[in-house]
Order: C-alpha cells, then sequence, then structure tokens
C-alpha cells in the first residue's frame, strides 16, 4: 500500500492523490498505453516526491540527480527502474506521475524524447484503494500542512466497465518494496 504519511504541504495538495493506494491494485488496471514526451512531464522532477528518513515530501528527484552520493537509494532505484513499463499518470491540474518517478527521471537522465505512459481515469481511483477484510475499500482522509482534518474526497464514481484486469511486472521498485 502506498500511503505517504505525513502532512501533504499546500504546493503539492492539488496534485497528490489524496487517498493510500495499493501498488498491486494499480498494476491490475488494464489501461490504454500511449507515447508522451518527456519534457511535457519534466516539471514534476523538480517537486518534492521522496521522502528523506521519517520526512515525507522532503526531496525531489532533480535534487537526486544532482547529488547522486547523497541520495544513493534514489538513484539507485532511478538507475534501475525498467522503463519497458509506462508510468501511471493521473490527471489532476495536469497529468501527474502516480507510479514511476524513478522511471521518468532515468528517462530524462538519459535523453529519451518519448516515453510510454497510462493515465487512471478519476472515477477509477477508489479501484486502487486498499481493501478491509470485508473488501470495502479502506481509505482515511489525508491532512494539508496547516490545515486540521480534511473531508475526503466524496464518490470517485462507480464505473468499472472501462477496467479489467491485466498483469504487470514490478516497475521501479528494489528488493521487493516500493520506493
Amino acid at each position: 500500500m502506498i500511503d505517504l504519511r505525513g502532512p501533504i504541504p499546500d504546493a503539492m495538495a492539488p496534485l497528490v492523490v489524496d487517498q493510500p493506494w495499493d501498488l498491486g491494485r494499480l498494476w491490475s488496471l488494464a489501461l490504454p498505453t500511449e507515447s508522451l514526451d518527456v519534457a511535457a512531464l519534466a516539471w514534476q522532477l523538480e517537486l518534492p516526491w521522496w521522502r528523506e528518513g521519517d520526512r515525507a515530501f522532503a526531496v525531489s528527484p532533480a535534487q537526486v540527480r544532482a547529488d547522486p552520493r547523497r541520495y544513493a537509494d534514489h538513484w539507485r532505484s532511478t538507475l534501475e527502474a525498467d522503463l519497458r513499463h509506462p508510468l501511471v499518470l493521473v490527471r489532476r491540474e495536469r497529468s501527474v506521475v502516480l507510479d514511476g518517478l524513478h522511471r521518468l527521471l532515468k528517462a530524462y537522465h538519459f535523453g529519451w524524447i518519448r516515453i510510454a505512459t497510462q493515465t487512471v481515469p478519476a472515477e477509477a481511483l477508489w479501484r486502487i484503494a486498499p481493501r478491509n477484510a470485508d473488501g470495502a475499500p479502506s481509505s482515511a482522509p489525508r491532512v494539508r500542512a496547516g490545515e486540521g482534518n480534511r473531508t475526503p474526497v466524496s464518490s470517485l464514481g462507480s464505473s468499472r466497465s472501462a477496467i479489467e484486469p491485466h498483469p504487470r511486472g514490478p516497475t521501479d521498485r528494489v528488493g521487493g518494496a516500493p520506493v
């Protein structure tokens, strides 16, 4: 399960999926693949998506690229990222990488022009939420930095017909743990 743990900085809030989500459930979605310009997604490399120690939203992919020795774990994950797997995006104010920031950084670093992507429709986000024992989604509201309890996203819809299971292999994971 991906749970970013910690307050979401106000600048990141419009971009972040504000519910825990399950990587296996994400990979099980059958989504169409398209090719996008790496440059159109590269703005995300400047944002502090990754944690440093206990601090969430502390390190940007650009910082990792600029100082690979300091951020050796992220740099290793970047170099080992498998570019045969598409980036998985979600549409926010613009297309945002949900899974694959290490792949995006690798493609950018090595000068790729285009990269394969898949986009999770907003109405299908409920499909990637972790489940309770009874099969119901188990997601808690997120809290932005400097904000009290926040109301969770209202209904994400229930359109099931557009998404069928699809087997996926590992992407930017090292040793079986998400990075």
